[in-house]
């Protein structure tokens, strides 16, 4: 967690995340990817659920957890004001994250690479 307002009881949401920018095909149908150590901050986060499972089906040891997406839908508070309601579904472990936000913002870290998988070594990141 990020930035905490204790006044409105909400806080900035921060991932550390691998950024794919772009999908590359190549001529053999395998694909590289274009990707950039980013971060991921929702802001004013409010009501969130954090449901992860490294125990089922298999036992897994705790790695970094993969985003499957990122999905929003628009909120019209009592009050007249916006936000959206934001779900990010896992591809390993099982699992999911919701939360109330009005936006995010997303900042890379270092250039792009082009390498043959979806996330980076911690080299490549840079340290």
């Amino acid at each position: 967690m990020g930035a905490v307002d204790d006044e409105r009881g909400t806080a900035d949401l921060e991932f550390d995340i691998d950024f794919i920018m772009e999908w590359l095909g190549q001529d053999d149908r395998r694909f590289r990817f274009r990707v950039a150590p980013a971060t991921l901050t929702f802001h004013e986060v409010f009501g969130l659920r954090i449901m992860i499972d490294y125990a089922e089906p298999v036992a897994a040891g705790v790695t970094p957890f993969s985003i499957d997406g990122i999905y929003r839908d628009p909120l019209t508070h009592a009050s007249g004001g916006t936000s959206f309601r934001w779900r990010l579904p896992l591809n390993w472990p099982t699992g999911e994250i919701t939360f109330q936000s009005p936006g995010f913002t997303q900042i890379l870290r270092r250039e792009p690479i082009v390498y043959d998988g979806q996330f980076l070594t911690a080299n490549q990141r840079g340290g």
